[in-house]
């Protein structure tokens, strides 16, 4: 047992271990305070619980139609799978590309 370590099912045969205090939100601020970017210039993708601090944080959370309730909740926008071209669309939905 290691203190503060959360182990949390990714995919079918795969796991994410990080510690409770760390996660992608707080890799992006590390790198917002390198950059000089803010939250309120970030679109992030996610589909998966670990994603929903990072979700919430970014001016626009994005999440695929086939993610969990509870991470759609988290988010400004659903999109349709990645295999769906979801990132592309959503993209193109929100101007970013044409």
């Amino acid at each position: 047992r290691i203190d503060n370590l959360i182990v949390a099912r990714s995919i079918k045969d795969g796991f994410d271990v990080f510690l409770e205090d760390i996660n992608k939100s707080t890799g992006i601020d590390e790198y917002m305070k390198l950059t000089g970017h803010t939250w309120d210039e970030a679109i992030c993708f996610g589909d998966a619980g670990n994603d929903t601090a990072m979700l919430k944080k970014a001016k626009i959370g994005v999440t695929f139609d086939d993610a969990k309730d509870f991470v759609k909740a988290a988010c400004d926008f659903i999109t349709c799978p990645c295999e769906e071209d979801g990132v592309y669309k959503a993209l193109k939905h929100f101007g970013i590309i044409e």
